[in-house]
């Protein structure tokens, strides 16, 4: 059988290009083979590593300037990525998960406990005493407090939703440090979320105290 005659440099690049977009498109090719670092988390030194050595099968199997070269050199590239993104996918993955774990314990904290009994903080309107909404604010966080003793993100999601109930509860009694006070707690949500995507974030910050109020009836702030 006759050799394969050395195809011209310009000739190799649809060659080369043919191959790139068959890869790119057919990503398989990178997990069907046992030697292109199908591993979860292969690790960059791996992907170099198979690279070289992809490399090194096609210096000698194939016949340099060759049309078989330049495609299998193509394969050994979209190997090499598919490993490599592979590797930076299975670091990112984690960090993802703490995330979102503690984005859930906030929200999970955030829908209880009044939302179990079906209880709405503006639902009584006017008739709602300030002495009423107090104490049932004080009866929320204590529950937050058995719920959630042992996770500060869940804890802090549910007093957010108790101070939001008696900002809403005073809202409807005509109590004027309501407005305020709702503010005062968005700016707080507005810090925890800030700070959410920190490497070494502290806990959330505790919702701010209610001030005793005045023989006129009024709040200090």
């Amino acid at each position: 059988m006759r050799a394969l005659t050395p195809l011209p440099p310009k000739a190799l690049l649809p060659v080369l290009v043919l191959i790139v977009g068959l890869g790119l498109a057919m990503p398989v090719w990178a997990d069907s083979d046992p030697e292109s670092g199908a591993d979860d988390a292969p690790g960059a030194a791996y992907c170099a590593a198979v690279a070289r050595d992809c490399g090194a099968s096609c210096a000698d199997s194939t016949e340099p300037g060759s049309a078989a070269a330049a495609a299998c050199q193509a394969r050994c590239a979209i190997e090499r990525a598919a490993c490599d993104t592979r590797d930076s996918l299975s670091g990112v993955e984690p960090w993802l998960s703490e995330k979102a774990d503690r984005m859930d314990r906030f929200m999970d904290g955030f829908r209880s406990p009044d939302d179990e009994d079906g209880s709405d903080g503006g639902s009584d309107g006017g008739a709602m005493a300030e002495a009423s909404c107090a104490a049932r604010h004080d009866s929320c966080e204590m529950r937050c407090e058995i719920r959630h003793d042992d996770d500060a993100y869940g804890r802090a999601g549910c007093e957010s939703k108790c101070a939001i109930d008696r900002a809403t509860c005073e809202a409807g009694a005509g109590v004027e440090t309501a407005r305020p006070f709702i503010e005062r707690e968005a700016e707080r949500l507005q810090d925890f979320f800030g700070g959410f995507l920190e490497d070494d974030e502290a806990a959330p910050p505790p919702p701010p105290a209610w001030g005793e109020p005045n023989p006129d009836g009024t709040m200090d702030l």
